[in-house]
């Protein structure tokens, strides 16, 4: 069975990320994503500049970026500079706004203005003008169409990545009722803009933990059982997926999540505390996660794909981030061959 990897790299140490992005593609990813969340970590195209002269095969990118804190211009240009500088490797992954959004103060976007958002974007690429929120955009310095992907993590923006994008993040996780009901909201959309479904590249997006013991590996990945279902709830938990009698303690969650703590580890973090006070570890790992050792890992990634999820972008909280890439390209990529 095929199955192709992603994976993120948060930029905190930047005199190491030259290495990272060269171990990512030494183990065999097909993918690397930028985080562009500035409260957190290095500027995102600087990273991207970064993995363009580290890089030969990849392809990169924010993953993701937003309409809010980005003016579109200077997204259209910045990507599509360093696009050319990698020889035509890069995406633009685009999302409604996060942590980069919240720790700002402001809002994210709506389906309809992420919409008009793309629709300019792809403008820009193609003719060097769009249109954003009653204003006309000119660009003079494109290229080419630049991909762009929208994550996704509810039914309304995976239609609208169906009808729209050249691919799509599924951020709401992966089981066997989430990935055929996710493909069939992608599938809608596609269809209504007269489009095949399998013109849409689909990844995703899954916190994934390593260790020599498993829970070793599920410690490593604490912190993300609360990020994932914070980015995938924050704006409703109705129509979801989430079974119903678990919605009263997800909401909860969502409710009291700590911004400023986000994804900190540690056993103590609340929002770690939180999620095992509500009873929610066993279910958010099922959803949201892969992890266990090189074996435990390897069977997870190909039940995943069982169900149909082949293209697994995963997101790694690692401090030890070689030490991670090492054992994916020894422990985990042979097993999947």
């Amino acid at each position: 069975m095929s199955v192709s990897l992603g994976v993120s790299l948060k930029c905190d140490r930047i005199r190491e990320f030259g290495s990272w992005v060269q171990a990512v593609e030494e183990a065999g990813f097909e993918r690397l994503g930028l985080t562009d969340s500035p409260s957190f970590y290095t500027e995102t195209y600087v990273t991207g500049t970064i993995a363009a002269l580290n890089s030969r095969r990849i392809q990169f990118g924010p993953r993701v970026t937003n309409p809010v804190t980005r003016d579109l211009s200077v997204t259209a240009s910045a990507i599509t500079g360093i696009d050319e500088l990698a020889g035509g490797r890069c995406f633009l992954g685009l999302g409604t706004g996060d942590s980069a959004v919240f720790k700002v103060g402001k809002a994210p976007v709506t389906v309809a203005q992420m919409r008009e958002a793309i629709v300019a974007l792809k403008d820009m690429f193609a003719k060097g003008r769009g249109e954003y929120q009653g204003r006309a955009i000119l660009f003079g310095y494109a290229k080419r169409q630049i991909p762009i992907y929208l994550a996704a993590s509810g039914p309304r923006t995976l239609r609208l990545a169906g009808e729209l994008c050249d691919g799509v993040l599924v951020g709401w996780g992966a089981t066997p009722e989430l990935v055929p009901l996710a493909m069939q909201h992608i599938r809608e959309g596609a269809q209504a803009a007269g489009r095949r479904v399998e013109d849409v590249d689909v990844w995703w997006l899954i916190g994934a933990g390593l260790g020599r013991t498993r829970s070793e590996a599920q410690e490593a990945i604490e912190s993300h059982l609360a990020a994932l279902p914070n980015q995938a709830f924050r704006l409703g938990v109705r129509g979801k997926g989430v079974p119903e009698q678990l919605v009263p303690q997800v909401e909860k969650l969502i409710a009291a999540y700590n911004l400023h703590e986000d994804v900190r580890p540690g056993r103590q973090a609340q929002n770690v505390r939180m999620i095992r006070e509500l009873g929610l570890e066993k279910y958010l790992a099922g959803r949201f996660v892969v992890a266990g050792t090189p074996e435990e890992f390897a069977d997870r990634v190909r039940e995943l794909a069982s169900w149909g999820a082949r293209q697994l972008w995963l997101t790694m909280p690692a401090a030890d981030k070689l030490g991670f890439l090492h054992a994916m390209r020894d422990s985990v990529f042979p097993r999947l061959r």
